[in-house]
Formats: C-alpha cells, structure tokens, sequence
C-alpha cells in the first residue's frame, strides 16, 4: 500500500489496527519513509486559488486601530454630573468626617478642617465652585451609593470635597477627550480639561490645578 493514496497509517498504522508489518522496524509510522514522503507531498502541494482569494481579501481590508488608554481617570458623581480628575491626583476617598469651622476664614466654598488620617486638611465645597446642585439625585435601584470625602493634590497643596458616589477608576485614551460644548457654564469651562465617554456616560475630566488653585484663592478674611 502507498502513502499517497491510501494513507496507510489509518488503516495498519499506529492510528488504524497496528497490522503493518513495517511497525517491528519503525515502532511508529512518523518514523516510515511511507510517512515523510505523504507529508512532504502534502506542504509541497499547490495552493488552492480559493484559499488565495479568501486571504488577499481579508488581509486587504482596512484595519480597525482601537485606541488604548493612556490615561487614569478617577470618575465620581456630584449631584447629576459625572467628573473625573487624573488618579495621579488622587490621594484618598473617605468616609464623611465632620468639618471643623474655622473663624473669619469659613465661606460657602471653603467649609473648614477635616482630619483625613490624623492630618488636617483644607475642606471645600466643590459644588459651590462649580455651580453645581447637588439635589434631587436619585439612587439606582439595588445599588449602594455612598458620600464619600476626596482628598486631592494639586501643584502645592493637598484639598478635601465631598462627593456624592465615587463611581471608580478607569483608563481612557486621551485623544478622545473633546472640548466642552460653547452651551457649557462658564465655570465648567474654566476647571474642565474636556469630557469623554465612560460606561455609557458623559464625563468632564477637571484640571486638579486650577480647582485646587481656585479653592486656594477663596481662603480671605470676611
């Protein structure tokens, strides 16, 4: 029997009833000359002008180049709005504290001390900066939302804000990030960086300089 036509080894071969003869000499068929030749035949074979044609169209197409994240984002909730500011900038989101009242400085921005791991640090009210309502919020259904407390730091210093659910932390491509619309307020404008998609929503990545610079600034005597 040859190889070639009759692919001897399934039938007296190793891979058939063990009856070739030559398996005393060889033990295994990939050792008979039968089996080198039928597979050197076959990787000489010529290639099927189907199998030309599928692999010239699908290697013609044009390729889809998906962005990868080259940035990390720390995504939260104020109110209706979805922020963000760069985990880099992020320290440590808590549990709410109480805000201790400081004498002629407190305002409606900054709300006073706070003790974040036995350090005191400047607590402010990022709403208030922002323009922002923190009303009329509803929890999803079955999901725990919690306030939290959100230490950041900015160029020089280290500020607190409260915070109506920290959503999590995310990579984003940063060439996907889009100026804000010219309907945007003001505010908006002034600390946002621009906004992205995230799960579905619109996000507004915040420039952690500037609000900690801004929230610097409302530190006066009334």
């Amino acid at each position: 029997m040859t190889g070639k036509e009759s692919k001897c080894w399934k039938v007296i071969g190793v891979f058939g009833d063990k009856s070739c003869e030559s398996l005393t000499e060889y033990l295994h068929c990939k050792h008979c000359p039968v089996y080198t030749s039928a597979a050197r035949d076959f990787f000489d074979r010529d290639i099927p002008p189907e199998f030309i044609d599928t692999w010239t169209e699908t290697l013609s197409h044009k390729k889809e180049v998906i962005e990868k994240g080259d940035l990390s984002v720390t995504v939260f909730r104020l109110g209706s709005e979805v922020l963000a500011i760069p985990t880099d900038a992020f320290l440590v989101a808590v549990e709410i504290k109480p805000v201790h009242f400081v004498p002629f400085r407190t305002n409606r921005t900054f709300r006073g001390l706070v003790n974040i791991d036995g350090e005191l640090l400047l607590c402010f009210s990022l709403e208030n900066l922002l323009g922002l309502s923190r009303s009329g919020v509803q929890e999803s259904e079955g999901k725990a939302v919690y306030n939290r407390m959100v230490a950041v730091r900015g160029a020089n210093e280290r500020v607190v804000f409260e915070v109506d659910e920290v959503i999590g932390v995310t990579r984003i491509a940063s060439s996907l990030i889009t100026k804000l619309p010219s309907t945007a307020q003001k505010a908006g404008e002034i600390f946002s960086r621009g906004i992205f998609e995230v799960a579905g929503l619109s996000a507004a990545l915040l420039d952690e300089h500037k609000v900690c610079e801004s929230f610097r600034s409302t530190l006066k005597f009334q």
